[in-house]
């Protein structure tokens, strides 16, 4: 599934990261949409800096004597072993691509490739000095996190990457070109101004917005038990983009309601495409059970059915997740003082699953009363044809499915719910 962007005061926000966020005052500069900033339309240059420093740190892309710590393996998109021997061709294979992403489908707005550096500083891209950077650092293993930092100045902007370089390269212990390339297209998502969402993080004062959307920026999706399903920007991320910057006509919108489950404001809607049962769009259902898809008619499949499903189907674990002696756990019954491991209350989970399971859960606890997942409430329509364009409103749905996973939801539906969409 896809996951469309949201945005947030932009007065509030300084750090964003994959597993938090912490907040400071940004400048405003009247390019706001309603209460939110905005950018102004033009092309943004970034300067790609790699952290270099003789001090020995693993994160360093030079050893104490300044040899290089090129090559540098990856996974290919085709499951292979692919290396980069320079830094120009790691930045042509996956920062440009990351780049050409938003360039190639924001009018008037484009984010450029001006100059290779490096830094002994480990904070060269949080640094006000009027050039925008993202700053690559190296790690020994696998697919590593990003985070980006707001406020530097009025158009200045700045993000990290962690890139796994491991000394014996093997499938199993290379980053890999598509996470790389997933990660750098979620940061510039952050620098365009749009953010993170989460219950616990906003609030109910924000959840009423009828433009917010999910916190999966650049369409990431967990199935539930930490494994992660990687996602093009596609449709719905543009138009959620196009709500701010006005880029692009969309000339069709289909528009409903659902009876139940929405109080949360979690809830969400999905566009299928009858003839391919792929999710080609994916909206918020608001406090007022409605959603909303905006398209392009020219983009649109001959016939469709709407999925809705309840704010269980959001969230990336359907259950209470601990740390036990660095491992992260899933519970799977309720229960009170049931010590991990114990596969009867407990399921370990991949910490590295969409959110980090292990940075991001409390340690284990004799007294916390846990909670195991809870159902999915869901329903799908029957099919419609395509309509000409202008808006439309379809039927009301309910919620009267039940499911325990995004696979469960799948197997009844016939509707991919999990699968890697490339447009």
């Amino acid at each position: 599934m896809l996951k469309r962007i949201t945005f947030n005061f932009a007065a509030l926000m300084l750090l964003i990261v994959f597993v938090g966020t912490t907040y400071a005052w940004r400048p405003t500069g009247g390019r706001n949409y309603g209460n939110f900033e905005k950018l102004d339309q033009k092309t943004y240059n970034y300067n790609i800096v790699f952290y270099e420093n003789i001090n020995g740190e693993v994160a360093s892309w030079i050893n104490t004597d300044s040899t290089t710590r090129f090559p540098l393996t990856v996974k290919d998109t085709d499951g292979t072993l692919k290396t980069y021997n320079t830094k120009s061709e790691f930045i042509n294979d996956i920062v440009i691509p990351a780049m050409n992403e938003f360039n190639n489908k924001i009018s008037g707005y484009a984010f450029n490739h001006s100059g290779t550096n490096y830094g002994s500083s480990s904070s060269v891209y949080g640094q006000n000095d009027g050039i925008s950077a993202i700053q690559i650092y190296r790690q020994s293993s696998g697919d590593g996190g990003g985070s980006a930092w707001w406020g530097l100045g009025y158009d200045e902007f700045g993000y990290k990457l962690y890139v796994g370089d491991p000394d014996t390269p093997t499938l199993s212990n290379v980053s890999s070109k598509q996470w790389n390339i997933f990660a750098l297209r979620h940061e510039f998502i952050h620098c365009l101004f749009f953010s993170h969402k989460k219950e616990d993080l906003f609030g109910s004062t924000h959840t009423s917005n009828p433009f917010y959307s999910y916190h999966r920026l650049g369409c990431n999706l967990t199935d539930g038990t930490g494994n992660n399903f990687f996602r093009e920007l596609n449709e719905d991320s543009m138009a959620g983009i196009d709500e701010v910057y006005n880029t692009t006509s969309y000339n069709l919108t289909l528009q409903g309601y659902v009876s139940d489950e929405y109080s949360t404001g979690y809830a969400e809607a999905c566009l299928v495409d009858d003839s391919t049962h792929k999710i080609i769009y994916q909206a918020k259902i608001d406090t007022t059970g409605f959603y909303r898809f905006r398209l392009i008619y020219t983009n649109f499949p001959s016939t469709f059915r709407v999925l809705v499903a309840n704010n269980k189907i959001n969230e990336a674990y359907y259950g209470d997740h601990v740390r036990y002696n660095s491992v992260g756990y899933l519970c799977t019954s309720d229960h009170i003082n049931q010590q991990p491991p114990n596969s009867t209350y407990w399921t370990v989970v991949n910490p590295m699953g969409g959110i980090n399971a292990i940075a991001n859960s409390n340690n284990w606890d004799s007294t916390t009363n846990y909670k195991a997942r809870q159902a999915i409430k869901w329903n799908y329509s029957s099919v419609y044809s395509k309509p000409s364009p202008g808006t439309y409103s379809l039927s009301s749905m309910s919620m009267n499915r039940t499911a325990n996973s995004l696979a469960d939801v799948e197997s009844v539906s016939g509707i991919q719910m999990l699968y890697s969409y490339v447009n």
